[in-house]
């Protein structure tokens, strides 16, 4: 298995951009001379590998190179992989393995210790571990509230105090507890260290200590370092190694830079494996049809921060959002949002996170639904809209009620900003291009980073359901306006989709794919229910389709789902009308008939 392997997708940026300096490099010519090896370690060093790393890969190369009489550069860099894997220490298995073990991380402010805690916590009791958390973060506020949540999405014991407790104590209660339990993985959350002070590492000097004479566990320490710190990264990983013989780094926030040979050059200067790498997400609380959550993402570059969608408004999601804010060290100030879409589970907590005057980009499109649906001739329409499918009156008045927009956020204490397709918001470094992806709503919005292939996708294409497709307010063809959007995210080519419900995953081509014959396949299974029986009214038709709900009969089904199935079973109408494969005619008593 070669480097870029071993240390995980979390690199696929740094591993493109790598590729991307390599190719010009190789432009120049195949000749093996000091150009080429000069050329060789410069691309190393400005992949943030670090110089004595790289001048020993390449020493290594130039001695393979002699000793086998290599040809060409081309062959030279078949052995790059193996060269760069060779400097990488094993034993990263003994840390985070199947094995029992203490694990404390450590590190300074912002670098995603608690997060990161958190996801190893999941990964690990859905592997059938027994774990036990431990939170040693007494003094960063809300470092205990954020580190519960994750306890409980991961189903396991946390062993707290309160706020401003020795955290040694937290510690000793925690392996107590453990071995009560007969727990195999303990991990323990610390405080944010500044490396420069040598008051504070003295006291996580204790910790450790402390740790590793109580504990009948094995004891590692892990640094949680932050990939886009660069070069910084390094000393920092020098002090914490100094002071405390640490077993591991794990980098964090690879996603958001192209130089990820800083997980390099820790390991090969301090010995250390690399364990694990980390993207920039946070869940808020939701429950919905499918999913208890919505998923947010943070990009952040030096003092500069997007946040793409805030998740629905709670104290819990509040909570948990502006927690990983202060642990990631986001300049308030500075802060702006991007709402893919405005549905209450993706911008009900903009208004409470949110600097008065903070930057807000929103699609005019959805903008302006929403404000003209909360007009009371919106819900008039909608309703007759209903009862003319047949709806009954009192499901008709419901489902209009649904269709109003929600008073998601006072617009009038933001900086509000409309962006539409083809537009680039820059986040530091970083450019992201609004891509318009109209289906779930008139004007939903995913945000693309071409150089690292991600797209941030919000509804438009899911996993853990096939998204609702919207009546669109000027009566234009919403899943038509659907199907076009996923044949142009295809067209994008992306390496990673981060979606806005559930896990994401690789295989999102296949996923788009399936979208598309999933919604032809209903078209023709409509089509097929009015020609066999003609003359049904909108609501019949809708109701003889074959639904994805697991529930036997019309009347079970909740109404905020049926709701759902009526709005896009009306879609499905309208596009079939429209296209000519059926007719409608309203009936001596204004119920639409398909024929």
């Amino acid at each position: 298995m070669g480097f870029f392997d071993r240390i995980s997708e979390g690199l696929t940026r740094s591993r493109d951009k790598f590729k991307e300096q390599m190719n010009v490099l190789l432009d120049r010519g195949p000749d093996l001379d000091e150009e080429f090896w000069d050329g060789l370690e410069e691309t190393l060093i400005l992949a943030d590998v670090g110089g004595a790393a790289a001048a020993e890969i390449v020493e290594g190369l130039r001695d393979q190179a002699t000793r086998k009489a290599l040809p060409d550069a081309y062959a030279v860099l078949d052995l790059l992989n193996d060269q760069i894997a060779s400097t990488f220490t094993e034993g990263g298995e003994d840390v985070l393995g199947g094995q029992p073990a203490l694990v404390l991380f450590v590190g300074i402010n912002g670098t995603g210790k608690t997060t990161t805690v958190g996801k190893l916590a999941k990964e690990a009791t859905d592997a059938g571990r027994t774990v036990i958390l431990g939170s040693a973060d007494t003094f960063r506020a809300a470092a205990i509230e954020q580190l519960e949540v994750w306890a409980e999405r991961a189903n396991v014991e946390v062993v707290t105090r309160e706020r401003g407790s020795d955290p040694a104590s937290v510690c000793y209660d925690t392996i107590e507890r453990a071995e009560s339990r007969g727990a195999d993985l303990v991990l323990i959350d610390t405080a944010g260290r500044l490396h420069t002070s040598a008051d504070l590492m003295r006291e996580l000097e204790k910790v450790v200590n402390v740790v590793r004479k109580r504990s009948q566990l094995p004891v590692y320490t892990v640094l949680v370092t932050d990939a886009t710190t660069g070069q910084n990264g390094l000393s920092q990983a020098r002090e914490f190694d100094r002071a405390l013989d640490l077993d591991g780094v794990i980098v964090t926030k690879l996603d958001g830079t192209a130089k990820g040979g800083i997980a390099l050059a820790v390991s090969h200067e301090l010995g250390l494996p690399v364990l694990k790498t980390d993207v920039l997400e946070v869940r808020v609380p939701f429950q919905n049809i499918s999913t208890n959550d919505t998923n947010c993402y943070i990009v952040k570059d030096g003092d500069e921060t997007l946040v793409i969608d805030t998740g629905a408004p709670s104290d819990e999601g509040f909570a948990i959002l502006d927690a990983a804010l202060t642990e990631l060290d986001v300049d308030r100030t500075r802060m702006r949002f991007f709402l893919t879409h405005l549905h209450l589970d993706h911008a009900g907590l903009v208004d409470r996170l949110a600097l008065p005057g903070a930057k807000l980009y929103v699609s005019p499109v959805d903008f302006e639904s929403v404000r003209a649906s909360r007009a009371a001739s919106s819900y008039d329409a909608a309703r007759r809209a209903f009862t003319a499918e047949g709806v009954p009156p009192s499901d008709a008045s419901g489902s209009s009620r649904f269709a109003t927009g929600p008073d998601l956020f006072d617009d009038r204490r933001f900086d509000v900003r409309f962006v539409e397709d083809g537009d680039v918001l820059h986040v530091g470094r970083f450019a992201l291009q609004v891509v318009a992806t109209p289906g779930h709503t008139p004007g939903h919005l995913s945000l693309f980073q071409p150089d690292a292939g991600i797209l941030f996708g919000g509804d438009h294409v899911l996993f853990v359901i096939s998204p609702s497709i919207a009546l669109f307010p000027d009566g234009a063809d919403g899943l038509q306006a659907y199907l076009d959007s996923l044949d142009k995210v295809r067209a994008l080519r992306c390496e990673k989709l981060f979606v806005a419900h559930g896990e994401p995953r690789d295989d999102f081509d296949e996923r788009i794919g399936w979208l598309r014959d999933h919604h032809l396949e209903r078209l023709e299974e409509t089509c097929g229910i009015v020609r066999d029986r003609p003359g049904l009214a909108g609501e019949e038709v809708i109701r003889a389709i074959k639904w994805n709900v697991p529930y036997p009969t019309w009347e079970e089904i909740s109404f905020v789902q049926r709701w759902c199935i009526v709005t896009e079973g009306v879609v499905i109408l309208n596009h079939l009308v429209g296209s000519g494969a059926i007719r409608r005619e309203k009936d001596e008593s204004g119920i639409n008939r398909y024929f």
